[in-house]
């Protein structure tokens, strides 16, 4: 084991840049969710009409 440590540091090095690029993903993600501003309920008559488009972020999609 002790001579093969020099093997282990490119896998090392490669799952930690592994294990960030996860992470980033992760955070992209999560800000994929869409979240009201304020509390209340949620009206959206014409949702249907955004099914599989894409948005920009802070698209108005509805009202409360």
């Amino acid at each position: 084991m002790q001579q093969q440590t020099a093997d282990l540091k490119p896998i090392s090095s490669r799952l930690d840049a592994i294990e960030k690029r996860k992470h980033h993903l992760e955070e992209k993600q999560a800000a994929l969710t869409v979240r009201a501003q304020h509390d209340g309920v949620w009206v959206a008559p014409e949702v249907k009409d955004y099914l599989g488009s894409w948005l920009r972020r802070g698209s108005p999609l509805g009202c409360l």
